[in-house]
C-alpha cells in the first residue's frame, strides 16, 4: 500500500525528528509549534517542499543568472560600438529593465540664424571705410513733361525671386523682369571695382540669400549693402519700363509699396528696417554707376542734405504693409471674391504665412475680417535646409522643387521611410500652423454650414509636404481647395494663368497706398471681433478720415 503524507506525519510525530532545512525558511516557522496538531499538518509538509526546492536549485539559477549578464554586456558594447542605425542619424542604446532598447536620435526642425549664415567672402576686399556720400556721382535728370499721375511699385522682394507690378490709374502692369517672366531671382553679381548687375557677367561674384539674414535678424552692413544695391537696380528696371510703355504721356510721381513678412503693422523695427534700405537704394539708383561701394555709403549717411532732390524719397512716398494684406487686398476686390471663411497659406522660400479670415456683403459694399494669421520660417528653402541637415545628398538640392516624396527619395539615393522620418517634424509645425488658424474660427466642424476656401499658393506650393501637412484639415472641416483668381485689371507681357499666385502679393502692393489701408489698418490694431475693416469700391479716403481711431 502507497504510502500518504498522512502516514509520514504520523512517524515523524513518533520518532521527534523534524526535516532539516534551512533556518530563515522553514526551522523558525517550525519551532514556533511548541505541538503540532492536525490544522497546520499541512503547513509542515508544504514548507519542507518549498525547502527542498530552494536548496536543490539555486546554485542552478545564480550560474544562469552570471551567464545572462556577460551576454548583456557583450550586447551593449556590440551597440556602444556599432549602434543601429534605423532614420539616419546616429542611435543611442538605453538599458531598461533586463530588455535593451534602441532608440533613435529625435529629429528636430534646426534654426538657421547662425548655423546657415550666407557666404560673403570677397566684400572685404572694398575699402570704404574713410568714404564719404560727396563721393557718389549723381547721374543727369530730366523731368518727364505731361499731366502728372500717381505710379505706385507694389515691390514684393522675396527670399528666392522678387515680383514688381506697378498700378497706374486702375490699372496694374506686371514687370518682366527676366527673358520669360516677372520673376527676378533675389541675387546680386558683384565686378571686382564693386559695379552690380541683376544679370550674370565675365568676371562678376554672384551674392545669393539677400533677404534670409533679415528673416533671421542677424543682418549685417555687408547684407545691407548687397540688399540696396539689388534694390536699386530693380527701380532702374521700373523707370526703364515706364520710359518704353505707353504712358510716356503721363509724367509719374513714384511711390513704393513693400510687402514686410511680418504679422502685423506693429512691427516698426523692421518697417524702419525697410524703409530706409529703400530710401538708400532710390538714390542709389539715380548714381552714374550702382556700386556695392555706394550702397554702403548711402546706408550709412541717407540724408535730403546731400541727395538730390529728384533722387530722395520722403518718407511718405513709402509705405509697407504685410504681405498678407496686400494678398487679401486683391482677392476681396476681385469680382470673384467669394464669401464666408477663407484660409490662405502662402509659401514662400522662406516663410509660410498662413491667413484665416472671413468675406461677407453688407449693402453692397464688401467686408472681410482676419481671425488669425502668422509668419513663420517654414518656407522651402527651410525645409530644403532641414533636409540637408540630416540626409547629406540633400544639403546642395532644392527640395522644393520634387512634386511627390518618391521621386525626391530616388533623386536622394535613400528610402522613402528615411525621408518620412526626416520630414516628419517639419509636416507637424506646418500642420500646427494651419490647423491653429482654423481653430481661431470657434465652430466646430459640425456646425459649418459653408466650405472653409482654401488658397494654398506661393513659390513653394508646390512642394507635396505643404499639401500633404492639408490633409488632416480636409478630414475635419468641410474645404474646397481653388486657386487664387486672376483679376482682370492686372496686364502682363507673358500668360499669367497658372502663376498668378506667385503674383498675387506685388498685384495687392500696386493698388493705391490709402486704399490698402482702408482695408486693414484699423483692424491690425484691435483683433476685436467687432473691428470689421471696409472695402472702399469707388473713390479715394480723406487722409485724415482713413486714420481717424
Amino acid at each position: 500500500m502507497k504510502k500518504t503524507w498522512q502516514d509520514d506525519l504520523e512517524e515523524w510525530k513518533k520518532s521527534g525528528v523534524f526535516p532539516s532545512v534551512k533556518k530563515d525558511s522553514v526551522e523558525v516557522k517550525v519551532k514556533k509549534q511548541k505541538t503540532l496538531d492536525s490544522s497546520n499538518e499541512a503547513n509542515v509538509v508544504k514548507n519542507k517542499d518549498k525547502a527542498s526546492r530552494i536548496s536543490t536549485k539555486e546554485p542552478n539559477k545564480r550560474a544562469r543568472r552570471r551567464k545572462q549578464h556577460a551576454k548583456r554586456k557583450k550586447q551593449k558594447a556590440k551597440f556602444q560600438n556599432e549602434p543601429l542605425d534605423l532614420i539616419g542619424p546616429a542611435v543611442s542604446a538605453v538599458k531598461s529593465g533586463t530588455v535593451l532598447k534602441v532608440i533613435p536620435k529625435k529629429i528636430e526642425v534646426a534654426e538657421f540664424s547662425e548655423l546657415h549664415k550666407p557666404d560673403r567672402n570677397g566684400l572685404e576686399r572694398f575699402e570704404i571705410n574713410e568714404a564719404s556720400i560727396e563721393s557718389v556721382n549723381w547721374a543727369a535728370y530730366e523731368k518727364a513733361t505731361g499731366r502728372s499721375a500717381d505710379f505706385f511699385i507694389g515691390l514684393d522682394f522675396g527670399t528666392a525671386f522678387t515680383k514688381v507690378v506697378i498700378g497706374v490709374e486702375g490699372t496694374s502692369y506686371v514687370l518682366k523682369l527676366s527673358p520669360t517672366d516677372g520673376l527676378q531671382p533675389s541675387s546680386i553679381f558683384i565686378a571686382s571695382d564693386g559695379r552690380c548687375s541683376l544679370r550674370q557677367k565675365t568676371g562678376y561674384t554672384l551674392y545669393t540669400d539677400l533677404k534670409l539674414p533679415i528673416l533671421t535678424k542677424n543682418a549685417t552692413e555687408e547684407d545691407y549693402g548687397l540688399v540696396i544695391a539689388f534694390l536699386a537696380l530693380i527701380f532702374i528696371e521700373c523707370r526703364r519700363w515706364y520710359s518704353t510703355s505707353h504712358l510716356t504721356d503721363l509724367s509719374p510721381d513714384w511711390f513704393v509699396n513693400a510687402g514686410l513678412p511680418t504679422q502685423s503693422y506693429e512691427d516698426e523695427r523692421l518697417k524702419a528696417e525697410y524703409c530706409r534700405l529703400i530710401k538708400a537704394a532710390w538714390a542709389l539708383s539715380y548714381c552714374e554707376v550702382v556700386s556695392y561701394q555706394a550702397a554702403i555709403i548711402l546706408f550709412r549717411s541717407i540724408s535730403g542734405n546731400y541727395v538730390p532732390e529728384y533722387a530722395y524719397f520722403h518718407d511718405e512716398r513709402i509705405n509697407c504693409f504685410p504681405e498678407f494684406v496686400a494678398q487679401i487686398t486683391g482677392y476681396v476686390r476681385s469680382p470673384r471674391r467669394r464669401m464666408h471663411s477663407h484660409l490662405i497659406a502662402d509659401v514662400g522660400a522662406g516663410t509660410l504665412d498662413v491667413s484665416l479670415f472671413t468675406v461677407k456683403e453688407d449693402s453692397g459694399d464688401w467686408l472681410f475680417r482676419v481671425h488669425d494669421r502668422s509668419v513663420e520660417t517654414l518656407g522651402a528653402d527651410f525645409l530644403s535646409k532641414h533636409r540637408g541637415s540630416h540626409i547629406k545628398a540633400a544639403k546642395n538640392v532644392a527640395t522644393y522643387k520634387f512634386t511627390t516624396p518618391g521621386t525626391l527619395a530616388n533623386s536622394l539615393k535613400t528610402t522613402l521611410n528615411k525621408l518620412t522620418s526626416v520630414d516628419e517634424p517639419f509636416r507637424v509645425k506646418v500642420n500646427d500652423s494651419y490647423a491653429t488658424r482654423v481653430k481661431a474660427l470657434d465652430v466646430p466642424p459640425s456646425k459649418m454650414s459653408e466650405d472653409i476656401v482654401i488658397f494654398v499658393c506661393g513659390g513653394g506650393s508646390s512642394e507635396y509636404l505643404y499639401s500633404e501637412a492639408m490633409e488632416p484639415i480636409h478630414r475635419d472641416y468641410p474645404t474646397e481647395i481653388v486657386q487664387i483668381p486672376k483679376p482682370d485689371r492686372l496686364m502682363s507681357d507673358f500668360n499669367l494663368d497658372e502663376d498668378y499666385h506667385r503674383y498675387s502679393v506685388a498685384y495687392g502692393l500696386s493698388h493705391d497706398h490709402y486704399d490698402i489701408g482702408a482695408c486693414i489698418q484699423q483692424h491690425i490694431e484691435s483683433l476685436e471681433p467687432a473691428n470689421i475693416s471696409k472695402i472702399e469700391t469707388q473713390g479715394r479716403k480723406n487722409r485724415e478720415e482713413l486714420y481717424k481711431s
